[in-house]
């Protein structure tokens, strides 16, 4: 095992600890998904803790670990430090304290004030009695028992010269003690503060445990602690009248100590004594010795005899004993030997499931955990006392099930029962998965979240099959306490660590914006909301901020755009509709036009468009933190928000019919009509008609003849309300669908048929637009060489500059130069590989495919190691990617592009070899044709999507 090696710093500081501390040692050995190697974490566990008279070998043992820090493994050292805080001395009713170090005196008891105070140690010395009084400032109403501390030694004259007084004060400063003693008049105390250190701690306090302020530490003359605790949890008149008759105990102990040594020495006079008598009767009974030795010799003979019987049994038994302990200890032995076997032949199927868990890639925990335990005995060995079988934890989504099948199948099953267990087994959806990670990361901020689990019904288009299918599945709403648009932001930040590395997962992706989006909703103003006045924008031309509310009986819209070409066609758009309807608008109906994009921008659009500035009030916004665009969760532009001539938000993002929404609003006349209607829930009737509407084969010709290439996507869902009463009901409704620009108009008159029964403003609708490019073909000139291109079948275009490029200057490469100046044209080029059968691959081009013409930053690492495996070797040679433009039409999928690699595409551009088709053949189901043509990425940007 590579990491056997790990530091053993933490064995030989356990080694260093006392062993009335009974430590247990206990390592766990863990295989986990996506890991090289087996993660081994050994941690220490005591009942006990440290004697306050160990506190110097603590101290010494914490500044150890400190020292070590940069040596050893971070969790190692988390762990250490952990067990060290668990064990932490305390002092306790009889421990000594011989000084109070990293402190600082402010007043004497002599009135000495000491304004630069420097670090002391205060020595406690002997036959002195000692009332500490440990406080602050921040409380001060609480320092009433001091008072009666400084009253108390007034009265007792006895005490002066005895009885020493002091303060401590943990966080006040200089002056702040200063002002509050000579207010007091605590002049009999030796006034002290804490000395600050980097990491706050202070092993004084510590030891103490103090649990609330003032609190008392009195020691008697001994140096001894007598008590510990609040004032009012002793009569102190009485406990330092006690400890001042109390008898230095000193003295009877040099008296015992006396004593004892008297004793010994007597002891010794008798022996010798004794001895000389022994040694004289010795010598007087030797001749009566040899007188009797003949019958002592035939006596003995005798009982030789008579006891022969007696000593057999007496070996037997001593016999039997041994045998009986041998056996004791052979059993131990080999006991400890099978432990030892068995933790062998665990490790050795542990870094087996390693092998397999590396290639396995669950999106959370999946683990097997070994754990062994050892106690350290009284001679600084570690002898095995347990350990456990091969633990299964895992806690994985619905959607992982076949992978743990695998993994149980193939690994699990074939390791012997009674030496593995499923010790904790949790699916999870990946809503599950997700909203426990921001639940984590937001009750950080006081906030409290709760998902409120509903029943939903769904309507989906399937564009393969060309069926619309009906499904129920389980919703949610989220619900919480304590959340503001602040701390929204703040949660955000937190989980994002957390979340980042799952939004590189398609489906999760989803998910987290859905939970997020939910969530932001209880801080937002959005559809069925009271408008809230706009601030922080100025009018063009003018250096004012000005607020933009809503007055009643107006229909209020507001427009956030930039300076982008779809937000000035939409611009252009409002500008017609207000000369279009100027009568019937012009005293009712407000446009405010808010830029939020770059003012310079702005600037330069607004100088040469004035016509606009008479119809439309233009405002850009001043920068500021926190502000509408927060509070309206304006996430892209062109975005719209509809206000009533009541004050409530009707619309927002970008209603299917501008004008008809804006009619609608302004013939309403009935005050609090919406919102009554907002509160009825939709009833069942209702929803079967649009099932049946939608499942007609009229709605479904109308879709497929504008969907031809099968890019739309098209989804109801009715959230139910869990209510007995209504249980047929539905509170909540969403449109969600993507299409392509050039759909949209006859993609509204199909949802037209949905709001003639369930009307628009009723809807949270989500939709995707997606714009379509087309591409210029062929070019006349080459914009780098010039030369006639006209004729090549060949060639490159850019999108974003509207230029041609021969085939030779696009793919010239220099060697000698690094990053972007390897290539003669550097923006983002197409390449079209003529002669073209089907010119269709030149038009309704997804932007998304195109991307955003970026480019190396300074300072940015010029990489051709992209982050994608090539659709045609699988290899992915290093060197530019090249993503095929037509294939997967329409929306983004969560498989990604049809990407290739520099040595692939040259055997595209060769679309009538052998090779070429074959690669073409590969993904002919996801649109491939020898045709297509491809948008070329020269650096890997950062992410996948980034070019």
């Amino acid at each position: 095992m590579k990491n056997k090696e790990k530091s053993k710093f933490g064995q030989q500081l356990i080694a260093s600890l006392p062993s009335y501390l009974n430590i247990l040692e206990i390592t766990n050995y863990i295989a986990q998904k996506e890991k090289d190697q087996i993660q081994i974490i050994t941690a220490y566990k005591s009942r006990n803790r440290l004697k306050a008279a160990d506190s110097e070998l603590y101290q010494s043992i914490v500044e150890k670990l400190e020292y070590s820090k940069k040596d050893l493994d971070a969790n190692e050292f988390e762990l250490m430090a952990q067990f060290l805080d668990e064990i932490q001395p305390k002092y306790e009713i009889g421990d000594q304290i011989k000084k109070i170090s990293d402190i600082e005196q402010v007043i004497s008891s002599n009135n000495n004030l000491n304004f630069q105070p420097e670090k002391v140690t205060l020595q406690i010395q002997k036959e002195f009695i000692y009332i500490i009084n440990i406080w602050d400032t921040i409380v001060l109403g609480y320092n009433g028992p001091i008072d009666e501390v400084v009253q108390l030694h007034q009265m007792k004259t006895e005490w002066h010269g005895i009885v020493k007084l002091i303060a401590i004060s943990l966080k006040s400063t200089t002056e702040e003690i200063i002002e509050l003693v000579t207010l007091k008049k605590w002049q009999y105390l030796d006034h002290y503060k804490l000395k600050k250190n980097k990491k706050n701690n202070h092993q004084f306090l510590n030891m103490l445990n103090i649990e609330g302020l003032p609190f008392a530490l009195v020691i008697g003359k001994n140096g001894k602690i007598i008590h510990a605790g609040y004032h009012y949890e002793v009569a102190l008149d009485d406990l330092i009248t006690q400890e001042m008759l109390r008898k230095d105990e000193d003295a009877p102990q040099l008296e015992e100590l006396k004593k004892t040594k008297n004793q010994e020495q007597n002891m010794v006079g008798q022996k010798q004594s004794n001895d000389n008598r022994v040694l004289n009767i010795s010598q007087q009974n030797k001749s009566n010795e040899d007188k009797n030795y003949e019958k002592l010799k035939s006596d003995i003979s005798l009982l030789s005899k008579n006891s022969v019987d007696d000593k057999n049994q007496d070996l037997k038994e001593k016999q039997n004993q041994n045998i009986e302990q041998i056996s004791k200890e052979s059993k131990l032995q080999n006991a400890n030997s099978m432990i030892k076997v068995q933790l062998k032949v665990l490790k050795q199927y542990l870094l087996d499931i390693q092998k397999v868990l590396k290639n396995l890639h669950f999106q959370s925990k999946f683990q097997i955990v070994l754990r062994r335990q050892r106690r350290l005995r009284f001679d600084g060995c570690l002898v095995i006392e347990q350990i456990s079988d091969l633990e299964l934890e895992y806690q994985i989504t619905y959607q992982e099930m076949e992978m743990l099948d695998y993994f149980m199948e193939q690994v699990w099953n074939k390791i012997p029962e009674h030496l593995r267990i499923v010790k904790v087994s949790n699916l999870y959806s990946r809503s599950d998965i997700i909203k426990n990670i921001i639940s984590i990361a937001f009750a950080k901020h006081g906030v409290s979240i709760k998902y409120q689990q509903t029943m939903k019904k769904s309507l989906i288009w399937d564009s393969n099959s060309q069926e619309m299918i009906i499904n129920d599945s389980e919703g949610y709403t989220v619900q919480s306490s304590g959340l503001n648009l602040e701390n929204f932001y703040e949660g955000i930040q937190k989980a994002k660590l957390s979340i980042e590395e799952l939004r590189k997962n398609f489906d999760y992706c989803e998910e987290i914006n859905e939970v997020i989006e939910k969530l932001q909703s209880n801080t937002t103003l959005g559809r069925g909301k009271k408008f809230a006045p706009i601030l922080n924008y100025k009018n063009f031309g003018s250096s004012k901020k000005e607020k933009i509310s809503h007055i009643k009986g107006q229909v209020l819209i507001i427009f956030y755009w930039q300076c982008n070409k779809n937000c000035i066609v939409q611009l252009r758009n409002i500008d017609e509709l207000i000369i279009k309807n100027n009568e019937s608008w012009s005293k009712i109906v407000k446009f405010v036009a808010l830029n939020i994009g770059n003012e310079k921008e702005y600037i330069s659009f607004l100088e040469q468009n004035k016509e606009l500035q008479s119809r439309l009030q233009i405002y850009n916004k001043e920068r500021a933190h926190l502000t509408d665009t927060s509070l309206y969760a304006i996430t892209q532009v062109p975005y719209f928000i509809l206000v009533d001539k009541f004050g409530f938000i009707r619309y927002i993002q970008s209603p299917i019919n501008l004008e008809r929404s804006i009619q609608q609003l302004v013939k309403e006349n009935e005050r609090d009509t919406y919102q009554k209607n907002l509160k009825t829930p939709i009833q069942q009737q209702s929803v079967d008609l649009i099932k049946r509407i939608i499942s007609s084969n009229n709605f479904k010709t109308q879709l497929l003849s504008i969907d031809q290439k099968r890019v739309i996507e098209f989804r109801l869902d009715f959230e139910v309300q869990q209510d007995e009463k209504a249980k047929n009901a539905y509170q909540n409704i969403y449109l969600n669908y993507f299409i392509r620009d050039k759909q949209e108009e006859e993609f509204n008159q199909l949802l037209d048929k949905i709001f003639s029964i369930i009307p628009e403003d009723r809807w949270i609708i989500r939709k995707q637009i997606q714009q379509t490019v087309s591409i210029q073909y062929p070019g006349n000139k080459c914009v780098v060489c010039s030369k006639d291109i006209s004729k090549e079948p060949k060639q490159y275009y850019c999108y974003f500059k509207k230029e041609h490029v021969c085939v030779e200057c696009a793919e010239f490469t220099d060697l000698s130069q690094n990053g972007m100046y390897m290539y003669k044209y550097q923006d983002t080029l197409i390449f079209i590989n003529g002669p073209l059968h089907d010119e269709s691959v030149l038009h309704d081009i997804d932007s998304h495919k195109i991307g955003k013409n970026r480019q190396l930053q300074k300072g940015q690492k010029a990489s051709q190691k992209h982050d994608f495996v090539c659709d045609g070797c699988v290899i992915s040679s290093e060197g530019p990617r090249y993503i095929a433009v037509n294939a997967r039409p329409g929306n983004y999928k969560k498989d990604g592009y049809i990407d290739y690699c520099k040595n692939c595409f040259q055997i595209l551009k060769n679309k009538g070899s052998f090779e070429a088709k074959n690669i073409v053949a590969k993904n002919s189901h996801q649109g491939m044709t020898a045709d297509s043509i491809f948008t070329r990425v020269l650096f890997n940007y950062g992410k996948y999507r980034d070019f």
